[in-house]
């Protein structure tokens, strides 16, 4: 800017030339890397925290329904610590989406929402309905309707206009 200035140009085109140079893309690009660079580590932790519960959750509940199908002994106990580890999952998911904003569109955000509802009701009813508490078909139900009536047609219709698009 200096260089411009004694060159002879005045100092608002001299300020915006060096303002191209340092932001070409505006302020806002700068910000944004900082902010992931600051929160870098942050989100690897979350995402090895996320990617180690969805394997547990995932080994547990396959082996809880391989040894319920084959009626061989603990079946229940691990299914049920499957399946809550299937709810506390959902609910870290549901309280990082939470607490991260994300400009997103209402539709979205609303698949999202129902889709975590969704495995958040049916994770509870599961557990109730193995401990034969009242009312886990209900829940299991609502949560069935949910996600056939909400949750899969928003999915499928935005995948669609992604295809499209």
């Amino acid at each position: 800017m200096e260089a411009a200035i004694t060159e002879g140009a005045d100092f608002e085109e001299a300020y915006n030339q060096a303002y191209r140079t340092v932001s070409p893309n505006g302020f806002s690009e700068i910000e944004e890397e900082v902010f992931f660079f600051l929160t870098f580590h942050k989100q690897l932790n979350m995402k090895r925290i996320l990617f180690f519960c969805g394997f547990a959750t995932t080994f547990l509940l396959s082996f809880g329904f391989l040894f319920k199908l084959m009626h061989w002994p603990m079946a229940q106990n691990i299914l049920l610590t499957g399946l809550c580890a299937l709810l506390f999952t959902l609910l870290y998911l549901a309280f990082y989406s939470v607490k991260t904003v994300h400009p997103l569109s209402l539709p979205h955000r609303l698949r999202i929402f129902t889709g975590l509802l969704c495995g958040l009701m049916m994770a509870t009813g599961s557990i109730l309905k193995i401990l034969h508490y009242p009312g886990a078909s209900l829940l299991i139900v609502l949560s069935v309707a949910l996600l056939n009536l909400v949750f899969l047609p928003l999915f499928f219709y935005q995948l669609y206009r992604k295809s499209i698009a």
